[in-house]
């Protein structure tokens, strides 16, 4: 199990909300966001907040209507979003309602540092910290502590939080 790392969202992850992952993201990363894993979370372009995984994944169901002649694998939820990420695999976004013929799973987690009291980390530091793994990774990206932590660092200087 990886400790620490970075979990990319979709652009509309909101600290105060629940975040789910399509099964083949879960299926794929499961293993490494556990109970006790540390992420920083990446939007867009830049790490906008820190979290502690409090819990293992759950799986959820979305909402269909009762009236959708449809077989339930072709059913779209009532209420589906645009809100998802733009790579095919490894999907994580922050309503249960996107989940069109997958299963989702919530996972459980702590905000530690938030997007309401804290400025986003740009791209170009997380990269120069990174490396260019960071451009390869999809929604889960696996580091060592130190790195976490000189990440932590940056971000508390550019947020005056010495």
């Amino acid at each position: 199990m990886a400790e620490y790392g970075i979990l990319r969202v979709s652009a509309g992850w909101e600290d105060d909300e629940p975040t789910y992952f399509y099964e083949p993201a879960y299926l794929q990363y499961s293993d490494d966001l556990e109970e006790g894993t540390h992420a920083l979370i990446y939007a867009v372009d830049a790490i906008v907040a820190e979290i502690e995984i409090t819990e293992d994944f759950a799986e959820v169901e979305p909402e269909f209507s009762d009236a959708d002649p449809l077989p339930p694998e072709e059913r779209v939820p009532t209420n589906p979003t645009e809100d998802r990420l733009e790579w095919d695999e490894g999907l994580v976004f922050s309503t249960p309602d996107t989940a069109v013929a997958h299963r989702a799973y919530r996972l459980p987690m702590r905000v530690v540092r938030s997007t309401v009291e804290w400025r986003p980390l740009p791209k170009e530091v997380v990269q120069r910290l990174v490396g260019d793994p960071f451009l390869e990774a999809e929604a889960w990206l696996p580091m060592e502590e130190p790195v976490y932590r000189a990440l932590i660092r940056e971000w508390e200087k550019l947020n005056h939080k010495l």
